[in-house]
């Protein structure tokens, strides 16, 4: 998790408070971040229209 948390906040404020860093832990577990781009975006992006056709 941590490593995931590297991206979404700044190093600074994972290692300034602790109860802080351990409460956003707790928030974000099981919690997906994705990121893509180039191709990779045209694709989702394609994805998801074609299912909001079949819908």
């Amino acid at each position: 998790m941590p490593k995931i948390l590297k991206y979404q906040v700044k190093e600074s404020d994972l290692v300034g408070d602790r109860e802080w860093f351990l409460e956003l832990t707790r928030q974000l577990h099981k919690s997906r971040a994705i990121a893509v781009g180039g191709i990779l975006r045209q694709y989702r992006r394609e994805l998801e229209e074609k299912n909001q056709t079949n819908n």
